[in-house]
């Protein structure tokens, strides 16, 4: 795939747009899964964009953002941008591993 064809499929994918939306409940799956868990924190979570370098794997990019239990967002003085690498598997789309950075504000 050629450097431009990158550029165009970054929004919408190899596949079109129903790849895009797999990938994003892959995400919110692991953004459910987070916040299920008793650490009492909560974020919400927006894909910001989508490379699929190879038809069969995703990279998303995410912009995690403290909020409350019912998803109200909090005023805190950093956020987290996070990269998800997910691979296609026989029933969709699967993390296959997450890289978190914490953002100032």
């Amino acid at each position: 795939m050629t450097s431009s064809a990158v550029q165009r499929e970054e929004f919408g994918g190899m596949d079109g747009d129903e790849d895009r939306a797999g990938v994003e409940r892959a995400v919110a799956g692991a953004r459910d899964a987070f916040n299920a868990s008793d650490n009492g924190q909560f974020a919400r979570y927006e894909v910001t964009g989508v490379w699929f370098p190879e038809p069969e794997l995703a990279f998303a990019h995410v912009a995690v953002d403290a909020a409350t239990a019912d998803g109200e967002p909090l005023e805190i003085d950093h956020s987290m941008r996070s990269v998800f690498v997910l691979g296609r598997t026989g029933v969709g789309w699967e993390v296959l591993a997450r890289e978190d950075r914490i953002v100032a504000k």
